[in-house]
């Protein structure tokens, strides 16, 4: 495709495709090369002179054309598809608003930058024009802001001109589609062919593809686990872990899962400290997890070891009363093979019971949100750890007033390291007590249906999210979507994010979280956002909100 620089360790260099190069590209080669895609696969090398002609007219040389093609139609009209959304909804979107002529032509293109933005490129084109701007400095040397966009405002400006001066050049005003492009349904994570499991979780995707390659085998990449988290990772629960805290769910079996991907930073980090990235939020390797770290597949047990004794137990255990709901908060158990935590409920001051349904894993925010029971509920903690011992309970925290002397309290219950658990009369077994929404930071919380005698067993799906927003951060390179909590007794254990990049779908999953906040990082961001909301009974409706392009 025209690239003169190349050089024998840049055929094995890993970042080779993302411009890694021992010597990297010249504007004139890497311009010529994007012009493979609008000539639908075709290279033509560029030339400056078409013909020579002496004094009498006589042509001395002529510029002989000699194409070669490189790729098929095909693949060459799906590359125009993808970079067509860089300009639509990603980071090329500051040159298509520039370009004054989008009604009249069709353009597509691809930004590139180099470490600690020392270099700046920005290559797009129309079916019949190709332009690459690069900008950046003689020495390696960081860009300001302006210098940052600068590749894509004098591209825009480029072609304006062209446009205005030379019309005759932009005379094809759609892309012919190939004989051999289809649309299908896949499996949004592996490609393949959609089973059970992908219509289960939703990771369905319909797109455009070259017929030759449609998938015949169905997806193999999504497995049930029963699964403990800790710290945010999935991992194989032991054999002595409570069932209470292990969950079995729809995960992902990635090349490497987050945690591999993170120890292999940590490594290397260490072995080559001049690696490390200068942004003080990528120095840490725990910030690279991505939003959907949760969908992955375990690849090792649990590592937290059984120190041989009860954990000590939770302190500090407080109750804040919101609008028709209670927030526990408490300070965690300072024991290092902590698994999670248990709540137990005294109403009116009766006997204890378990809040069965819902915990706080190790690592969560400590904090749990439920609804009124009783005038006089009391509560207390305990902590549980990987081999199934319980510690003692915390201190008390009263929702009403505290007994008239100590006689009125009732007991605990025994430490129980994992056997049946107590109910409240007129609850299922597998039922949760109460609209019970672990690890949410406090909030407004709407009104409750619970008539406080305990008969709580959700049956119908959660309303959906209310008070959605969108907004950027880090200067457009990620995503902050923000909600209202739902009602407490909906019961709400999770929420589920779904991004596209039209506002009809398709929609496809991009990661799942217990709070009330979601961040993204990627490319594009702009598009539409949607937030269900998940509980026992089933799945929330859509709230969606679109994230405009950056201005």
């Amino acid at each position: 495709m025209g690239i003169s620089t190349l050089t024998d360790s840049d055929y094995h260099a890993q970042t080779g495709v993302i411009g890694g190069l021992e010597y990297g590209v010249t504007v004139e080669e890497l311009t010529n090369a994007y012009s493979v895609i609008p000539n639908m696969g075709v290279f033509r090398d560029a030339y400056l002179i078409e013909r020579i002609e002496d004094a009498d007219g006589n042509v001395v040389y002529q510029h002989l054309e000699t194409p070669v093609t490189v790729v098929s139609e095909e693949s060459a009209y799906l590359m125009m598809d993808m970079m067509r959304t860089v300009l639509t909804n990603g980071t090329g979107s500051l040159a298509r608003r520039n370009f004054k002529y989008n009604d009249e032509v069709p353009i597509f293109g691809k930004t590139g930058t180099t470490s600690n933005d020392h270099d700046v490129w920005f290559v797009g084109f129309s079916p019949d024009i190709t332009v690459g701007v690069w900008t950046g400095f003689d020495q390696p040397a960081k860009l300001d802001s302006n210098g940052l966009t600068r590749s894509r405002l004098l591209w825009a400006e480029i072609m304006n001109t062209a446009y205005e001066l030379k019309p005759e050049w932009f005379v094809t005003k759609e892309v012919p589609k190939p004989a051999g492009i289809t649309s299908a349904t896949l499996s949004a994570v592996s490609g393949k062919l959609p089973n059970e499991l992908t219509r289960e979780t939703g990771l369905v995707v319909t797109d455009i593809l070259n017929k030759k390659f449609l998938p015949t085998q169905e997806e193999d990449r999504l497995v049930k686990a029963r699964i403990v988290r800790h710290n945010g990772f999935n991992y194989f629960a032991k054999e002595t872990t409570p069932d209470d805290f292990v969950r079995e769910k729809i995960v992902i079996l990635r090349d490497k899962s987050n945690l591999q991907m993170i120890e292999e930073l940590k490594a290397t980090f260490e072995k080559y400290p001049r690696s490390v990235p200068s942004r003080s939020s990528l120095k840490d390797p725990n910030n690279f997890k991505t939003p959907d770290a949760g969908m992955d597949a375990p690849t090792s047990v649990d590592p937290r070891e059984d120190d041989g004794f009860p954990p000590p137990a939770p302190t500090g255990l407080k109750l804040e009363k919101e609008e028709n709901a209670y927030l526990l908060t408490f300070e965690p158990s300072p024991a290092d093979d902590v698994v999670g935590y248990r709540f137990y409920l005294s109403q009116n001051f009766g006997p204890f019971v378990r809040l069965n349904g819902f915990v706080v894993f190790a690592g969560d925010a400590t904090a749990y949100r439920i609804a009124p029971r009783s005038e006089n509920d009391i509560f207390y903690v305990t902590a549980v750890d990987v081999a199934g011992r319980e510690s003692a309970p915390s201190n008390f925290a009263f929702a009403g007033s505290a007994p008239p002397d100590a006689g009125w309290l009732p007991e605990p219950l025994p430490a129980d390291p994992g056997g049946p658990v107590p109910s409240l009369p007129g609850t299922g077994e597998d039922d949760p007590i109460g609209g019970d929404v672990p690890g949410l930071p406090p909030g407004s919380v709407e009104g409750s249906d619970d008539a406080g005698d305990g008969q709580t067993g959700v049956t119908e799906r959660p309303s959906a999210p209310a008070g959605l927003t969108a907004r950027y951060r880090d200067g457009g390179i990620g995503v902050v979507l923000e909600w209202q909590a739902n009602p407490v007794h909906e019961q709400v254990t999770e929420y589920i994010i779904y991004f596209s990049d039209d506002q009809s779908g398709p929609f496809f999953e991009i990661g799942t979280t217990g709070e009330t906040r979601f961040e993204y990082i990627s490319f594009p961001l702009e598009g539409f956002y949607r937030v269900v909301a998940v509980n026992r009974a089933g799945r929330s409706g859509p709230s969606t909100v679109e994230l405009k392009p950056l201005e």
